[in-house]
């Protein structure tokens, strides 16, 4: 039936009109229903207010691999859902999105995807992208470290230790920032089983020294890799506010609310 012209004509018709479609899951030469959970995000998209149109956003979602071989790495838990939903957010209120996204990130949307794998990988991709953006998110998890000399091939399995050098990695907001001084800047601190005292000192000392907007603080002892559930703390220069625990869709939203509605009163 999804090969069928008349039915394809019909869906054109509805686009054409204004319609929404979502679109079948095609497997095996068949086309399926789409789950559940895109059928809702597709309304979502539909409902979004169009006030970032114009605007171009640059999103940096998941983990970075480091080899130590050409078959181990070092990384992070992160999954990535929570760059995806700006992305998506930003993209279904009219924004032009890029998403540089690092290994396992599932990214669907009407939007850019750029795919890396190391943390030297997605510092060159942002810096490329960097003096071309309106807005940046940077909710990646890339290692704050690389491999400094990887082994070629396989290490051997047999040997009693491994010593692997660590060298520190490009901080990518604050290079971001450096070529592009005009742009907005949301950034994360997550820290893990600190207090909120430590956790907002921590936040704000970053958000200061990299000239951020919006610091969103996050204990990842309690939520947030892998999840589709988040609760932060947003700090701005007027103030701290907490968000969540909600969707990460939700909180999304919610944050470029707030950036959207600064940068009108910067004009």
């Amino acid at each position: 039936m999804w090969r069928n012209p008349a039915l394809a004509e019909a869906l054109e018709r509805l686009k054409r009109w204004g319609a929404a479609v979502v679109e079948p899951v095609v497997e095996e030469g068949k086309a399926k229903y789409p789950e559940p959970e895109e059928v809702v995000e597709a309304a979502i998209d539909a409902t979004a207010p169009r006030d970032m149109e114009g605007l171009r956003v640059l999103v940096t979602a998941g983990p970075t691999h480091e080899h130590i071989d050409d078959v181990k790495y070092i990384s992070t838990p992160s999954s990535g859902l929570t760059g995806v939903y700006f992305a998506r957010e930003a993209a279904a209120r009219g924004a032009e999105v890029t998403l540089v996204a690092g290994p396992g990130v599932r990214a669907k949307g009407p939007f850019e995807v750029v795919e890396v794998v190391s943390v030297l990988d997605m510092y060159r991709a942002v810096v490329e992208r960097a003096a071309r953006q309106d807005l940046f998110v940077f909710a990646a998890a890339p290692l704050d470290f690389y491999v400094a000399e990887k082994a070629k091939g396989k290490i051997d399995s047999s040997l009693p230790s491994v010593e692997v050098r660590l060298a520190q990695a490009p901080k990518i907001a604050a290079e971001a920032k450096r070529i592009n001084p005009r742009a907005f800047v949301i950034g994360f601190k997550a820290e893990h089983g600190v207090s909120e005292e430590e956790l907002l000192a921590k936040a704000k000392a970053r958000m200061e020294a990299g000239s951020w907007d919006i610091a969103l603080a996050h204990d990842v002892s309690k939520m947030g890799f892998g999840t589709l559930k988040d609760a932060y703390i947003a700090i701005t220069k007027s103030g701290v506010v907490r968000l969540g625990p909600a969707h990460k869709r939700e909180l999304a939203r919610a944050v470029l609310d707030m950036a959207v509605q600064t940068m009108r009163r910067r004009g």
